[in-house]
């Protein structure tokens, strides 16, 4: 969840003690299948102000009698977008007052467009509506009569934010900790200064710097530090495609990874490394020793969840990076296209 959207759901959780005050909400993870359909969304919200209904004082059959009447006749539950916005208007016009919903990582959503005409629906007043988004051009356009708050409103707090952040990575990190302070106040000027309120250009450069081995390279670094996330992620694939022993390994992990509906198990991606596509065969010669050279040799590409040991696209720009036509110019050898090619690939 956004930094805001994660303080307005704490806020709200703590509230939601109260019968007066409910919280429903939902993210938009494009990791999870599942999470990135309109129908998913309104299905949870609907899920969830059912569920936190006060049924000592209503009875949510008399809210929702289209729903009570499909179970009644044992049909499968609504699947169809505009009946599900329909039922979470109902419910919560009648069983809650004034409930606050929040949909975040609006931009993640697949059928972004079916998600926003039910978003519009649901302003009708009966519920207070947090939406979070990146400034994509449909969402702009269609949510251009609802109040709208950006993060270039709100620089100052973010930059603050920010700077705790990165105050926090160097001196957390292995081999940041142990830099002089004069060189971590360098790096936390040099970042803030090129940020531009970007969290995950900020992530990667922290984790670019990282590697470096000596205090004048880490200054070098800081010299030519990128523009965006798309020149961040050129960068990291270029050295990737230096080192011709991990090519190979991250060009295939990142197709699996964008073909997955969900993340994947690491022992998963190891297996799958040990195909030799050329042949059709296993061999254990190609995979890598360990799970950790394959993690360091994807970089910020990838992300690693130690409790599930499960790995995933690191965020969802590494996505539309790798499957847009910028890359297709700059390194044709890492395109994926779509979901749909990659899938191709691995057939």
């Amino acid at each position: 969840m956004t930094s805001i959207g994660s303080k307005l759901a704490v806020g709200g959780k703590e509230e939601n003690k109260k019968v007066d005050q409910i919280l429903a909400f939902f993210y938009c993870d494009f990791r999870n299948e599942r999470s990135t359909s309109a129908t998913e969304v309104m299905r949870s919200l609907l899920t969830q102000l059912l569920h936190l209904a006060d049924i000592d004082s209503v009875d949510c059959r008399d809210a929702v009698p289209e729903l009570v009447k499909r179970k009644a006749e044992g049909t499968e539950p609504p699947s169809d977008i505009k009946l599900l916005t329909r039922l979470v208007r109902q419910a919560a016009q009648k069983l809650h007052p004034r409930p606050l919903v929040i949909i975040d990582a609006l931009d993640e959503c697949k059928d972004v467009e079916k998600l926003l005409n039910a978003v519009k629906e649901l302003n009708d007043g009966h519920m207070r509506l947090f939406v979070t988004s990146r400034p994509e051009r449909i969402i702009r356009e269609m949510l251009s009569d609802f109040p709208s708050i950006s993060l270039q409103q709100m620089s100052d707090a973010v930059l603050a934010d920010m700077e705790r952040h990165i105050t926090t990575e160097l001196d957390s990190r292995q081999w940041l900790k142990i830099l002089e302070p004069k060189l971590k106040k360098e790096i936390l000027s040099a970042l803030l200064a090129r940020a531009d309120g970007m969290f995950r250009w900020v992530q990667c450069q922290i984790d670019t710097l990282a590697r470096c081995p000596s205090a004048g390279e880490i200054r070098t670094t800081l010299k030519s530090l990128p523009s965006g996330l798309d020149e961040t992620y050129e960068r990291i694939l270029r050295t990737i495609d230096g080192h011709e022993s991990q090519r190979t390994l991250v060009q295939r992990t990142l197709v699996w990874l964008v073909a997955a509906l969900q993340p994947l198990h690491l022992s998963v991606i190891m297996e799958a490394l040990k195909i030799d596509l050329e042949r059709r065969t296993l061999d254990d010669d190609i995979v890598p020793t360990h799970k950790i050279v394959l993690l360091d040799a994807c970089s910020s590409l990838v992300t690693h969840d130690m409790k599930t040991d499960s790995v995933a696209l690191s965020h969802f720009s590494v996505k539309e990076y790798l499957t847009g036509e910028l890359i297709r110019a700059q390194l044709p050898q890492y395109y994926i296209g779509s979901e749909e090619y990659a899938h191709e690939q691995l057939a």
